[in-house]
């Protein structure tokens, strides 16, 4: 498929095809050079799916600013989201004070255990770190 990536086309699709979309324009390289203010300006208006994709584009790009607009939905009411960010976020480097900062202001208000569980994690490893 190898397609342009279109964000008029990503939301039009819905469902497995939307997910393949990205999964192709991601994996071919071919992102949007505007992922970053999109997600910042259209997330409110997107269902989870939709925005659970976009969220994987951002973790293509290597910036502060993407790291920090996923960072912003870690205490998001939709748990699959919440969980994806969780993921995303495990591993990614740098992780600079705001980012450890939005992590802690979460971790009172962690649902269940495992989701508190990996925050605590990251918290840990933000701060081991960081020094």
């Amino acid at each position: 498929m190898s397609a342009t990536f279109s964000w008029d086309e990503f939301e039009r699709l819905k469902g497995m095809p939307m997910a393949l979309y990205v999964i192709d324009c991601a994996s071919t390289g071919n992102l949007p050079p505007d992922c970053v203010e999109r997600v910042r300006t259209h997330a409110a208006g997107w269902d989870g799916p939709h925005l659970e994709m976009a969220l994987s584009l951002l973790q293509r790009v290597d910036s502060d600013a993407a790291r920090h607009e996923i960072v912003n939905f870690v205490g998001h009411p939709l748990q699959h989201i919440r969980l994806a960010v969780l993921g995303m976020l495990d591993g990614m480097e740098p992780i600079d004070e705001y980012m450890l900062g939005k992590v802690r202001e979460r971790l009172p208000a962690a649902t269940d255990g495992f989701e508190r569980a990996i925050l605590k994690k990251l918290e840990d490893q933000a701060a081991d770190r960081m020094g």
